[in-house]
């Protein structure tokens, strides 16, 4: 706002009444530590890039994930982490985890029963060993695709 003080009246002109923008003294500007906000708002993003935009991004994801950010920096490895980390990804992940930690259950000898009453024992479930064995081997397959993508990016 603009104010001029007469001996009579003090008139407060507000900036979108001016017709055009409002300049500032530069020792008003200097004294306030006000800038000239009109040229700064267009050129402050001239320079960046797509690149410094994403990694920008990255890092305020990690900060509001608590996540850590030493990872690489690249273009490729920043998209690959974020598709990483993403939600589902990360769920993916959970799963694989616990389906291949409920395996135990299933493998004989097992102990697995719907009551835990000794006297009553019920049936346990008979899955063949080939159908474990390979659950085990596609669980970990893709675990150990999970670390070769975390060495990649991080």
């Amino acid at each position: 706002m603009i104010a001029s003080i007469n001996a009579d009246t003090i008139n407060i002109i507000h900036p979108q009444d001016i017709a055009g923008a409002y300049e500032l003294s530069e020792s008003h500007a200097e004294i306030s530590g006000e800038i000239d906000l009109q040229t700064d708002e267009h050129n402050q993003f001239i320079d960046l890039d797509d690149v410094s935009i994403l990694q920008a991004v990255v890092f305020i994801e990690d900060a509001c994930q608590f996540r850590t950010i030493n990872h690489k920096i690249g273009p490729r490895h920043l998209w690959i982490y974020r598709k990483y980390q993403s939600f589902p990804v990360t769920v993916f992940r959970f799963v694989v985890i616990f389906a291949l930690h409920m395996l135990a259950f299933l493998e004989h000898p097992s102990s697995l029963t719907i009551t835990s009453d000794l006297r009553s024992q019920g049936l346990r479930p008979m899955v063949p060993c080939w159908v474990t064995q390979f659950l085990e081997f596609i669980f970990l397959s893709l675990l150990l695709m999970d670390n070769i993508i975390r060495l990649y990016v991080i």
